[in-house]
């Protein structure tokens, strides 16, 4: 479960997921642990393609 939780947390931060792997972005991190200082460290990430949709979260929460 917090291997989804991660991948979530990805997604509502803009993250998409797609493309070969070959590119010089750092790694996604491996643990949920490891997300917060990722995020801080790569705010222009190779899969990173739009703002965070904290709605998305928000909707979750509240249905």
């Amino acid at each position: 479960i917090k291997q989804w939780k991660k991948v979530y947390s990805l997604y509502i931060e803009g993250f998409r997921f797609f493309g070969s792997g070959f590119h010089t972005s750092e790694k996604l991190p491996e643990k949920l642990s490891d997300l917060k200082g990722f995020l801080n460290r790569n705010p222009e990430h190779y899969l990173k393609i739009s703002e965070p949709d904290y709605s998305i979260e928000f909707e979750r929460k509240n249905a």
